[in-house]
């Protein structure tokens, strides 16, 4: 039997629906393939702070700027690193939350495990707080350049809270990512995905560059310099 007038219709209004959705499904991705590779070509333009054979991270430069933090002993080289918000960033109109980023190694003393993912938080050189903040459910895995991460997000920790802290251990050395906010009014997720995207360039570099031929004494030095010259470890981008 063939079907009548009003069921030809409405097969026609679910095709033509159908078509429609998948031709404006079409376009979204479109429009977000278009957009991250936007994103892409400019984070490729960024500015490239690099620690020799460490590590090396890309941030906007018209928005951020790297300096030193407080400088600690169980920091190793290049000690406490954080890429700062500018001021024009941070008073941009209109306002909205703008967040720093802090990156530093230390050795693993304490013989932490990424397999108890809890215990790397809340005794790091950057911040500490209660072992019940690292509650197992709260952390999450991520990576940083392809090495398994753990996070935490939204720690109630400190006046302005955490942002996010990010801890992964390579070669029984600790690297911990922590983001903070250092302008707290407006919007708070506008800037997040910029701070996220700065995060995603994070690449750890061969350690080889940093075990190179250590910088020859100098023949004149006295000898009590001297001692002290290889007391002191000096490498050559450390002096």
């Amino acid at each position: 039997m063939y079907p009548d007038k009003q069921r030809i219709l409405e097969i026609s209004k679910i095709n033509a629906s159908k078509g429609s959705f998948d031709n404006a499904f079409s376009q979204i991705l479109s429009s977000l393939k278009f957009l991250e590779q936007t994103q892409a070509g400019q984070m490729i333009n960024w500015k490239t702070y690099s620690a020799t054979g460490v590590y090396e991270i890309r941030y906007p430069e018209n928005l951020y700027s790297v300096r030193s933090g407080t400088a600690s002993l169980k920091a190793e080289w290049p000690g406490i690193i954080i890429i700062y918000p500018k001021d024009s960033f941070n008073n941009k109109s209109p306002l909205s939350v703008t967040y720093k980023i802090s990156i530093v190694i230390s050795d693993n003393s304490a013989n932490l495990s990424m397999d108890q993912p809890s215990k790397l938080f809340g005794n790091g050189i950057l911040i500490q707080y209660p072992s019940l903040y690292a509650d197992t459910n709260k952390v999450k895995e991520t990576t940083l350049d392809g090495l398994k991460a753990y996070r935490l997000d939204n720690l109630p920790v400190g006046p302005a809270g955490i942002t996010t802290d990010i801890m992964t251990i390579k070669n029984n050395k600790i690297y911990e990512i922590l983001v903070e906010p250092v302008q707290g009014t407006g919007d708070s997720e506008v800037n997040k995905q910029i701070i996220e995207q700065i995060i995603s360039t994070f690449k750890l570099l061969s350690q080889s560059a940093n075990q190179s031929t250590p910088t020859p004494i100098p023949t004149s030095i006295n000898p009590e310099l001297s001692i002290r010259w290889k007391l002191s470890g000096c490498r050559r981008e450390m002096c």
